[in-house]
């Protein structure tokens, strides 16, 4: 998509969000002298004006009046209450103060009244909203008193009215200690926890959601964007829809993670938000700035970096002042205790406490708000904290805290018996450990010395005349010359394994696979089940196997491969990092992300630790991190990811390596997705050069490059060239890997979608149908990469126009394959949405499919690269409002699809 529409779809956005008698002048401003651009969203937003929405159907039917100011509610009567003023507002409506119109007696309330101009969705969500506060009942929650209809058809509630101020300015204002503040944020903590226990989760705590009233009692309000936790609760485990697909209900500057990643939202959710809130409550400032932030900026910040320590951001406020406003003394004054002393008190278990319920995978936070609680009443009762983990240095030390004068001599005199006694013993049986291991190594590195020099020795003219050996030869003899080190066994396995990577690297999986397998037979019953060479034995067999699309077989070893080196090597080694990193790429092409992204970043922490910024390993670690992101759609993140290993390797590796051409590859994939075509044809170009240069012309890694750059050449207008490449590429797997194998479905899917967008419609429809069958073999049916080939071959049923109920039934479950593993803004759901829409049109379903493509064309056209299928959106959506017979609507669309193609 074009810098030019996305500025037009961004001022279209912005515009729909001023009353319609404040748009014009706003556009004027905001378009300046570009009169081309003021006339294009202009004329977008009457077509949205005169069809009563075009991007959101109208749940009122309302008059041009109706499209003005809202006008002022106070004095009006809604059942028996008579409103008073208007007390706040949000997205969804306006709150009032009201009291009883009968006088039956002295009762405030609060009452939130919908807009006048809303969305069906809109009213779901208060609908939504108003069956969740009926299920909550805790005296720290906002209770539900009812709730009617206006007389113009706007649902509303009526609330318990709460006096109070926001939680951060009440504790402020009344310079509460550090221990009242706690004391409060646990009361706030089990108001959060006893919703929980009703199965809903909140989401949208901040402290203008938390209010203290003047007698200190705490009030937690708000559920309007909450969701069940239950799937059989309210219809199903999706929250009602926001009225725009794609969007994601949220205040930014109290999102989790997960909320700005579009990803499931448990109730690790609140533990963070909670986290947020008591930062802010102890240290006096928000955890993150994001003010002047863009969104993505903001995203990369809360997802990917780590806030200061509680007592830290105290300490910078001194040298910072510019960024809060305050400065130490203040914050220390706020609290009553003085600078130092509020470190210190903040330094250790608040500080752990808070981090913990701050951690970027919601996993690894604490698992429940009463845990959280639970953590802060054991710091106020001098109690071990779970965040500090469970050694016996740290049980005593909190020990020595509540007892210090009793107990004081005894537990340090205690302590230090102990500690020589373990360390003595530690040292010892490390030296003997180390003084084995050297033996073991020096003597198994000179054997394999010995049989290399052997080896090689077959290649000397002196010896051999007249004999050149090529690599492959080398390897041959390579393999009968182990096959006769009986004495020698562990060299023998040592030498199968180091042969049967070199095999790997070839390609030649066959080979190398019976060398792996014969290395790990023979070292586990030299050596044992659980010796670290059996791991490198696993984790190199399963490499292989990975290579050949065995993957749940694969997954098996690289986890026991994990699980023998954390036990030998400890948590911090580079062998752990390396299994961490392999086991995380695999679960990720297992479109297992949840569990595969915690696996990659700790790995990449490890490598980056123990052998600096800069070593190739701390590449393959950045570079599958990247490429972990692209599956998910974040473009940003993956781009950013993988041109620092490109980097780093192109520093460390020269010009010309294995692993440049794999992140030239992947550099290449993630800006064709991201729109940026030609940048994404030069990097795949040297990809391919470099590939060949190290291959020859029949590799899987030429065939991968010539695949992707096929994709690309062909969203570039140049349809032979990429037909040619994409037969190449899949001739050429299909000769290397035999029909079952992964790399070959995609190269038939990748066929199939030529032969379709070449006018091949009949060619397209049979290879479809057997690239369904072979990624189903491959993947498995429940992988969402099975949503390729299901979606090509419902488009080709459409342009067969033939069997729409089978086209509507493959649209179906690429579409459920997609909602099970990629978040709800990813593009490729829309694009599978407008499939969908387009087959429930040809069967005359045309309500439905029109919901859909206008989700779908709503999502796309804010997403860069996705032109062809915003225009093909556009185009089934004006087909079917004329088959409705909407022709305003339809005209609507037809401007928009006539403004977006002269674009």
């Amino acid at each position: 998509m074009s810098d030019r529409w996305k500025r037009i779809a961004a001022l279209f956005d912005e515009a729909l969000e001023h009353p319609p008698s404040e748009r014009n002048s706003w556009l004027e401003n905001a378009c300046g002298e570009d009169e081309s651009l003021y006339q294009t969203v202009q004329r977008l937003v009457h077509a949205h004006e005169r069809t009563g929405g075009i991007l959101d159907t109208s749940l009122v039917a309302a008059s041009e009046d109706e499209r003005g100011a809202s006008g002022s509610l106070d004095g009006e009567t809604l059942g028996p209450y008579r409103l008073i003023r208007e007390i706040g507002h949000g997205g969804m409506g306006v709150v009032h103060l009201a009291e009883r119109a009968d006088n039956a007696f002295d009762h405030s309330v609060a009452i939130k009244v919908v807009r006048r101009i809303v969305s069906r969705d809109v009213a779901r969500r208060f609908e939504f909203e108003r069956q969740i506060l009926a299920t909550l009942d805790h005296p720290n929650i906002a209770t539900l008193h009812g709730g009617g209809t206006t007389p113009d058809g706007r649902p509303y509630l009526v609330m318990e009215y709460v006096d109070g101020t926001p939680l951060t300015t009440y504790c402020d204002d009344n310079k509460l200690s550090i221990d009242e503040r706690l004391d409060l944020f646990i009361t706030v903590a089990d108001a959060v926890q006893a919703a929980h226990r009703a199965l809903v989760v909140h989401r949208d705590l901040k402290p203008s959601n938390i209010l203290v009233n003047g007698e200190g009692r705490v009030k937690l309000l708000d559920f309007g964007i909450a969701k069940w936790l239950d799937p059989s609760i309210s219809g199903g485990p999706h929250d009602p829809p926001t009225t725009r697909p794609g969007a994601r209900p949220m205040t930014l500057a109290y999102a989790s993670p997960e909320q700005l990643q579009g990803e499931a939202i448990t109730t690790a959710s609140d533990v963070y938000q909670l986290g947020l809130i008591l930062y802010e409550l102890l240290a006096g400032r928000r955890a993150y700035d994001l003010n002047g932030r863009s969104l993505s900026d903001m995203e990369r910040v809360v997802c990917e970096e780590l806030p200061s320590r509680p007592s830290t951001a105290v300490t910078r406020m001194e040298q910072d002042k510019s960024s809060t406003g305050d400065d130490a003394d203040e914050v220390a004054r706020s609290r009553n205790v003085d600078p130092d002393r509020l470190q210190r008190k903040l330094r250790g278990d608040l500080d752990a406490i808070v981090m913990t319920a701050l951690l970027k995978e919601p996993d690894r936070r604490y698992s429940s708000v009463s845990e959280f609680a639970d953590d802060l009443r054991r710091y106020r009762e001098k109690r071990p904290v779970h965040a500090r983990g469970d050694s016996a240095g740290y049980r005593a030390r909190r020990f020595i805290h509540r007892h210090r004068w009793e107990s004081a001599t005894a537990a340090v005199f205690l302590l230090v018996i102990v500690a020589y006694a373990l360390t003595v013993t530690i040292q010892s049986k490390r030296v003997q450990d180390a003084l084995t291991d050297a033996r073991t190594e020096a003597e198994k590195s000179a054997q394999v010395t010995s049989f290399l020099m052997d080896l090689f020795e077959a290649n000397d003219p002196s010896i051999s005349p007249g004999e050149a050996v090529t690599a492959r030869e080398l390897l041959s003899r390579g393999v009968e010359r182990a096959e006769s080190l009986d004495d020698q066994p562990v060299v023998r396995a040592e030498m199968f394994d180091v042969i049967g990577r070199v095999y790997f690297k070839l390609a030649e999986y066959d080979r190398s696979e019976l060398l792996l397998r014969r290395s790990l037979e023979k070292r586990r019953a030299l050596l044992g089940p659980r010796h670290p060479d059996v791991a490198t034995s696993l984790n190199d067999l399963a490499e292989t196997l990975e290579a050949q699309g065995r993957l749940d077989t694969a997954e098996v070893l690289y986890r026991e491969a994990l699980s023998i080196r954390e036990q030998h090597l400890g948590q911090s080694h580079p062998q752990v990092a390396a299994s961490l990193n392999n086991l995380g790429e695999l679960l990720g092409d297992q479109a297992n992300y949840a569990e595969a992204r915690p696996l990659l970043e700790e790995s990449l922490a490890l490598r980056q630790n123990l052998l600096g910024p800069d070593d190739p390993e701390v590449a393959v670690s950045l570079s599958n991190l990247g490429m972990l992101h692209w599956s998910q759609g974040r473009y940003d993140r993956a781009e950013r990811f993988v041109s620092e290993a490109l980097e780093i390797r192109r520093e460390a590796l020269g010009p010309v390596h294995a692993e440049i051409v794999w992140d030239l590859n992947s550099l290449g994939l993630i800006l064709d997705d991201a729109g940026r075509l030609e940048e994404a044809e030069e990097l795949l170009r040297e990809a391919l050069s470099m590939s060949r240069r190290l291959y020859g012309d029949v590799h899987p890694e030429v065939a991968t490059t010539m695949s992707n750059l096929s994709g690309v050449v062909g969203r570039l207008g140049r349809e032979e060239e990429e037909r040619k490449l994409t037969e190449q590429a899949f001739e050429m797997r299909e000769r290397m890997f035999g029909p079952s194998h992964p790399q070959v479905a995609i190269g038939m899917n990748n066929l199939a979608a030529v032969y379709l967008k070449t006018g091949r419609a009949v060619d397209a429809e049979e290879t479809y149908r057997a690239a369904v069958r072979r990624f189903k073999d491959a993947f498995g049916e429940d992988h969402p990469h099975v949503a390729y080939p299901l979606l090509g071959l419902a488009r080709t049923l459409l342009r067969l126009d033939k069997d729409g109920p089978e086209a509507v039934r493959l649209a179906r479950d690429a579409l459920a394959l997609r909602d099970a593993s990629l978040s709800a803004d990813h593009w490729l759901i829309a694009e599978t949405k407008n499939v969908l829409g387009a087959s429930l049109a040809r069967i005359g379903q045309h309500t439905e499919a029109a919901s859909l493509l206008e989700e779908g064309y709503m999502h796309l056209r804010s997403v860069d690269g996705r032109d062809q299928e915003t225009r093909w959106a556009l185009e089934q959506l004006v087909a079917v409002k004329t088959k409705q017979n909407q022709p305003t609507v339809a005209e609507a669309y037809a401007d928009t699809l006539a403004l977006f193609a002269a674009d």
